[in-house]
């Protein structure tokens, strides 16, 4: 696991080399520091998380996928964070993170599961691709 400066000297990097294409417009109250003491913050928080060792192998980061829900509708398209292959459940997981100032209350959770469950059908291409008898699962 890298150590909190190592990963603030990627953010300040990709933060330098992204602001050299086009410029940042920032938020009433906000500036470059505040942004980066947001994402110290966020990146040690991160750390301690459950999330920053997870089981099994990560096979995918930032997976996009698309799918056809019914064919009536306009295609399903969006990213997932990242699916991990977990061998002793024999389980692909599926895990989109939530950033927000504060944690969720159960009913906004609840409320937004509607987006995971999409999620996890718009991965059955994903899951079938990389093993077809794999079953698998989401979390949020």
């Amino acid at each position: 696991m890298p150590k909190l400066d190592e990963l603030l000297g990627a953010f300040d990097r990709a933060w330098a080399e992204q602001a050299q294409d086009m410029p940042v417009h920032y938020s009433k109250g906000q500036d470059q520091k505040s942004i980066r003491e947001l994402g110290a913050s966020m990146l040690g928080e991160f750390q301690t998380s459950k999330y920053a060792r997870p089981v099994g192998q990560i096979i995918g980061l930032e997976e996009g996928f698309k799918t056809q829900l019914h064919p009536d509708l306009p295609d399903l398209a969006g990213r997932v964070d990242m699916i991990t292959y977990e061998s002793a459940a024999n389980e692909l997981l599926i895990t989109d993170f939530k950033t927000s100032r504060s944690c969720w209350a159960p009913n906004q959770a609840r409320d937004q599961s509607t987006q995971l469950m999409l999620y996890a059908s718009g991965c059955e291409p994903i899951a079938r691709d990389l093993g077809p008898s794999w079953p698998y699962g989401s979390s949020w």
